[in-house]
């Protein structure tokens, strides 16, 4: 009889629910709260591993965390974002385009209290098409950061290969060209010679690196990665001093110049390089002390945008006249996109740099694929699932691999691909649903029409604007 009332037991024992959605999760916490202090506490008892253990995060700690998330690959191209807009013109613009998506990005907090994130405070505070045009950004942010990371990873990889060819065999790259698939690189003043007749080249490396990711990006748990990408932090600050401390040693009096045309390829770039607007709500959640969080955003965007012009300027300042046709007759190169490419393949710090920027990459960009996916299908299917089958994922992560491989053999400009994207998509989610949402709030609470402050904000939409039309508009400076 024990037995059969052990099975009996065993049978009626399920195990417990677990929401797919933040939706539901909520609404069971909200439930167990309102039953918490009664006598019969058996009605929506959450799970104890559903439950998220929220620990308060500190005010240095939230700065470091939002300094680490807005740092990224984008720090590899500032140096050719200042040749295309002149060293003074682009110092100025970075710390003026940060304070305005510093702004922009405090505009979402101060209305945003009690919202789970940017997508539904659209919703709530604009309809159900703002929430679209939120969702549409987002995606397209997520498409060209991939875009641009698969053109980042397959430039790094050749490099790497060559690298680690020339420290087995020296001599292999001497009195040779390129063949027709040049580094972006080639000037002797930095020693830098390709292969000719050797068959790796560039398209070998997006092959591959299509090959590593369309796998490992059709998993269903990314834990290992997660836990991997923690160490990226390490590459950007071992590239960020070693970029500025390389480029401090080979600061040579030279012509550059003040102000160039690219002044809206520059800052719709830095678009994205300061984008944190759609992560802001949930990072500040856990927030020790939430009446510092505009202060705590202010440093962090300040100590981003200290980071960001070192690295330019200094990359600029130290290699610009070399990669200068009017100045120097030695190379007639433009600056590479990538800064790392103006250091010789055997240059070992240099190849360090690159190895740990293609690790974080690695571990990047199928956190980045997941982020998709749960927007894509989760938009699609009504937040149901993240992953409604292997085919339906496999598709959706095969069109986006393959497009960035496609655009690492054929449209190999990775600063393009991130200006590109700032104009548009940052254009939407920087600019348009931050500052109209506060003007919509603005105008309700105030008794007269604020002329001025509508003033401001129409400017800042302007520049937005400008900044978009400067991606498809040429726009000369004299």
């Amino acid at each position: 009889q024990s037995k059969k009332k052990r099975k009996r037991k065993k049978k009626k024992e399920r195990a417990p629910y677990v929401p797919e959605n933040q939706e539901m999760k909520l609404r069971m916490r909200y439930y167990y709260k309102l039953t918490e202090n009664s006598e019969d506490k058996t009605y929506f008892i959450v799970p104890n591993h559903v439950v998220p253990f929220t620990k308060k995060t500190s005010d240095g700690t939230l700065i470091f965390s939002l300094w680490n998330t807005m740092m990224g690959s984008s720090l590899l191209a500032l140096p050719w974002g200042m040749q295309e807009c002149g060293w003074i013109a682009g110092a100025l613009l970075v710390f003026l385009w940060g304070a305005i998506c510093c702004y922009t990005c405090i505009l979402i907090v101060r209305h945003g209290k009690g919202e789970l994130d940017f997508f539904y405070l659209c919703e709530t505070k604009l309809g159900t098409k703002a929430k679209y045009l939120c969702w549409g950004a987002t995606v397209g942010v997520l498409v060209g950061s991939l875009i641009a990371f698969s053109v980042l990873m397959s430039e790094i990889l050749f490099d790497i290969v060559n690298g680690v060819h020339k420290f087995i065999a020296p001599s292999w790259l001497e009195g040779q060209n390129s063949g027709g698939d040049p580094l972006s690189a080639g000037c002797e003043t930095l020693e830098l010679d390709v292969p000719f007749e050797w068959t790796w080249n560039s398209y070998y490396s997006a092959l591959i690196v299509f090959l590593i990711i369309f796998p490992i990006s059709n998993l269903n748990s990314f834990d290992v990665f997660v836990k991997l990408n923690s160490m990226g932090v390490v590459s950007i600050i071992y590239t960020l001093l070693f970029v500025v401390l390389s480029s401090v040693r080979q600061l040579e009096p030279g012509e550059t110049r003040k102000i160039n045309s690219g002044v809206l390829v520059m800052a719709a770039m830095l678009s994205v390089s300061f984008f944190i607007h759609s992560i802001i709500l949930p990072m500040l959640s856990t927030a020790e002390k939430p009446e510092h969080n505009e202060r705590n955003i202010m440093i962090a965007f300040g100590l981003v945008a200290m980071s960001y012009a070192s690295v330019g300027l200094a990359g600029f300042l130290a290699y610009g006249p070399i990669y200068n046709p009017k100045s120097s007759e030695e190379c007639s190169e433009p600056l590479p996109q990538i800064i790392l490419d103006v250091y010789p393949l055997d240059n070992i710090p240099a190849f360090v740099s690159r190895c740990l920027f293609f690790f974080q990459l690695f571990t990047v960009y199928p956190l980045l694929l997941l982020i998709l996916r749960v927007q894509w299908f989760g938009f699609f299917s009504d937040g149901k699932s993240s992953y409604p089958s292997l085919i339906k994922v496999a598709s959706l992560n095969f069109v986006i691999v393959f497009v960035g491989m496609i655009f690492a053999i054929f449209l190999p400009n990775f600063g393009r691909v991130l200006s590109v994207t700032g104009g548009v998509c940052g254009l939407v989610l920087v600019f348009i649903l931050p500052i109209t949402i506060h003007l919509l709030e603005v105008k309700r609470e105030s008794k007269t029409f604020p002329y001025l402050t509508f003033a401001f904000h129409f400017a800042l939409l302007a520049l937005g604007f400008l900044a978009g039309l400067g991606q498809f508009i040429p726009i000369h400076f004299n």
